[in-house]
């Protein structure tokens, strides 16, 4: 059985905290650019939409 003191298992604890926050901060950034991705798409297929109801307004008036 291996004896550990309370302090290596601080410092054990306290590397897998920053880690762990490490970890937290690039999937934190991951979400940042899927998001700024989808309000992308989310845009380009709003602008589009508009397009199609304009093309068919201009054309119900021609």
């Amino acid at each position: 059985m291996s004896t550990r003191t309370v302090q290596q298992c601080y410092d054990e604890s306290e590397a897998e905290v920053r880690a762990l926050e490490s970890k937290i901060a690039t999937l934190q950034a991951e979400v940042q650019r899927l998001r700024g991705a989808l309000y992308s798409i989310a845009w380009v297929k709003l602008r589009h939409q508009a397009q199609g109801i304009a093309r068919k307004a201009l054309e119900a008036t021609t």
